[in-house]
């Protein structure tokens, strides 16, 4: 029998079980509700402006099938966007009345613990109900268009008893079984007040599991339950009173602009509290927490590093006389230096001096402006917000106006880095981090 109809706890809401029953009989009507397969040769997922588009269509169940959307398909398609360096964020596009229990806790709770890696939101595309509302809700940040129908969170079970059907009919079933519940529920008989009582409390357990859910990740308030989670469906803008949408959106086109503006507010915030932390970067930090790097680091200067006298912030380079180092040269090191700052979990950082490179800034310039694009780049981000719209020329405006101030000063008097080799000048690089002072 198939899977969705199998089941016996469904996440499903209530309006579409006639729908459902009458589509499994005539499969042709039922291409709404059940989804469609995709093609094998399509991509799992659109990336657009870099956020990957995850389609959540129709019912579901744990494995999908060619009516079904299956929650390990979800997960796969996930931890490929996940995977994906060309993406920066995900949007879980969803129409769907929910699905099966089956694997639906298992998603959710994993969909939680990845959070951490990349922005996640989810857009209601018309229906998000049940099932399909749980996992929107392990993103926790869920957009809507105030007449999307949001919600039905509860658990549905039905039991058909066809034991008059039968007597009418002359027939009787008789059940062999060893366990006393293990023909409980069954069709042919009434449902006992024992059976009752063993079926409600496994519908109570799946209905707390999926209410700590929306606690956790939606920050729904357990004490108002009864009014976001009896098992109605809502409106959208309804739903935002109640909690259980996080932003009303026009469609899905503005789900995506607001995706967008939340990653660069991130990436802004990111940026600030990474390039503050490293003025705690000392070299015998750098040797306790990444002591490979350490070495590679003195290997590769060929020269002594001593730390700072008062506070051990930073350290001395000792630069041979010479000449400076071509252009060639000083880019070579300079990725060199950006592959140990990035092996060391300072992605934040590198992407940062990565684009003051291609500004055209040398690594002096680099190493003078980089304290102060945390403050003007925040000051930016205010400015773009209040115009409502993206600027491509927003980073080289602000390094030129960087580069122009007359209050810059440099971070530190170290030995000159026109008199290092390229070896040396991977090393100063990280020390001159290692000593700015935000």
């Amino acid at each position: 029998m198939h899977e969705l109809l199998a089941s016996k706890l469904l996440y499903l809401a209530p309006d579409f079980l006639p729908q459902l029953v009458a589509d499994m009989r005539q499969p042709s009507s039922g291409m709404f509700l059940f989804g469609q397969r995709e093609e094998p040769s399509k991509p799992p997922y659109d990336v657009q402006d870099g956020v990957a588009l995850i389609r959540i269509r129709g019912a579901l169940t744990q494995y999908g099938g060619w009516w079904t959307t299956g929650y390990e398909q979800i997960r796969e398609k996930v931890r490929a966007a996940l995977a994906d360096r060309s993406v920066k964020a995900i949007l879980l596009d969803v129409n769907s009345p929910g699905g099966t229990e089956s694997g639906l806790f298992e998603l959710t709770d994993w969909l939680h613990s990845v959070q951490g890696q990349k922005p996640m939101h989810a857009y209601a595309d018309g229906l998000m109900c049940s099932a399909a509302y749980c996992i929107a809700s392990a993103t926790g940040s869920i957009l809507a268009p105030r007449m999307a129908s949001l919600g039905s969170v509860g658990v549905l079970w039905v039991h058909t008893d066809w034991s008059k059907w039968n007597e009418k009919e002359g027939c009787n079933y008789t059940y062999l079984h060893a366990g006393s519940f293990k023909v409980a529920g069954n069709p042919d008989n009434p449902l006992s007040d024992r059976d009752r009582n063993y079926f409600q409390s496994r519908i109570n357990q799946g209905y707390a599991a999926f209410l700590s859910i929306c606690e956790r990740c939606m920050g729904l308030d357990p004490a108002r339950a009864t009014e976001w989670a009896d098992g109605q469906i809502f409106h959208g803008d309804k739903a935002h009173s109640l909690g259980l949408v996080s932003t009303i959106v026009r469609d899905r086109d503005n789900a995506l602009a607001h995706v967008l503006a939340q990653l660069s507010s991130t990436a802004t915030m990111a940026f600030t509290e990474n390039t503050m932390d490293l003025k705690d970067l000392t070299l015998e930090k750098l040797k306790t927490e990444h002591p490979e790097l350490h070495a590679q680091l003195l290997a590769q200067a060929g020269g002594t590093a001593q730390d700072k006298p008062g506070g051990g912030k930073g350290t001395e380079l000792s630069a041979p006389a010479g000449p400076a180092p071509s252009p060639e040269t000083q880019d070579a090191a300079f990725n060199a230096a950006c592959a140990m700052l990035e092996a060391a979990g300072f992605t934040q950082q590198v992407e940062s001096m990565r684009k003051l490179k291609a500004a055209n800034l040398s690594c002096e310039q680099i190493i003078t402006v980089a304290p102060m694009l945390a403050s003007a780049a925040g000051a930016a981000g205010t400015a773009e917000e209040k115009n409502g719209k993206d600027d491509p020329d927003m980073s080289k405006r602000l390094l030129s106006a960087l580069t122009s101030s007359e209050s810059m000063k440099p971070v530190s008097t170290q030995a000159s880095h026109k008199a290092l080799t390229p070896a040396q000048l991977e090393a100063a690089l990280v020390s001159e981090l290692a000593a700015m002072e935000v």
